[in-house]
């Protein structure tokens, strides 16, 4: 393309020969079905599981309430921090 600008303006207005006016529309694939059955294997871990078990190890029973309390939360940390297998 010699003329810039004039030449790519005359290519974009004849479709024909335009690489770019000529976009395919891909269809999407459709939707899988939905599982209605008892999942296989063991169920997922969340973040819960995890934390319950590191709260077990420093000797926490409820790991809940000392969360929201600012000052318990706070030793709960210090004891993970020092503890030598979390």
């Amino acid at each position: 393309m010699e003329g810039g600008y004039g030449d790519w303006m005359e290519l974009a207005q004849d479709r024909d020969r335009c690489p770019l006016s000529s976009t395919e529309f891909v269809e999407h694939p459709p939707p899988k079905k939905k599982f209605l059955g008892t999942p296989l294997g063991r169920p997922r871990l969340c973040w819960e599981d995890g934390v319950k078990e590191d709260a077990a190890k420093l000797g926490c029973r409820n790991w809940t309430v000392v969360a929201l309390n600012r000052e318990g939360r706070r030793k709960l940390l210090k004891e993970a921090e020092a503890h030598p297998e979390l």
